[in-house]
């Protein structure tokens, strides 16, 4: 009798352990905005930048390739976050719809050079700031070469960075000095 009611309890719950998962793929599948948001609710930025680019697919809205670069952002993938801010600035509304590009263009180049690509990421900073400007994407990514105490990027980010002109004297004086003594 013992054994019976052991196999009733386990068929049980191994029946309903089937049926939440089932359910929650059901959810994840027809919904991913709803996972979107309730795994970044949940701190589960990776996640939750999957589903955003997952419902991005569906939909082609910039709103939703935003928030999957801002979750990938706050996951601190770097993959992630290339794939995601290179969909966002390919959108055909980025330059009307973004309010900070050099935001995202500065993780896009810092991203690129942490993955291994620091060619790609000097052309994705000084392609999308024409001059050096305090919030440029020039300045993440020459941040981020300085931290790595980057000897050979630093020699061309300050060579290419000598090159341009700028809006913030100061500043630009500043990171042109750290760039040169890396």
């Amino acid at each position: 009798m013992k054994k019976m009611i052991l196999k009733a309890v386990g068929a049980t719950f191994f029946s309903v352990v089937i049926l939440l998962f089932v359910i929650l793929l059901g959810v994840s599948l027809l919904f991913p905005s709803f996972m979107a948001r309730t795994t970044a609710q949940l701190g589960w930025y990776s996640a939750a930048s999957h589903y955003a680019v997952m419902e991005y697919d569906r939909t082609g809205e910039i709103e939703d390739i935003a928030d999957a670069f801002e979750y990938a952002v706050f996951s601190e993938r770097d993959e992630d976050i290339v794939s995601c801010a290179q969909r966002y600035v390919g959108h055909d509304s980025f330059k009307e719809d973004c309010k900070q590009p050099q935001y995202v263009y500065g993780q896009l180049a810092v991203s690129l050079y942490r993955v291994g690509d620091a060619q790609g990421a000097i052309e994705t900073a000084f392609g999308a700031s024409p001059n050096y400007t305090a919030g440029c994407a020039i300045k993440y990514l020459c941040v981020e070469v300085a931290s790595a105490m980057d000897k050979e990027t630093g020699s061309i980010l300050y060579e290419k960075l000598s090159a341009i002109g700028t809006d913030a004297p100061t500043e630009y004086a500043r990171m042109l000095s750290i760039l040169k003594h890396i």
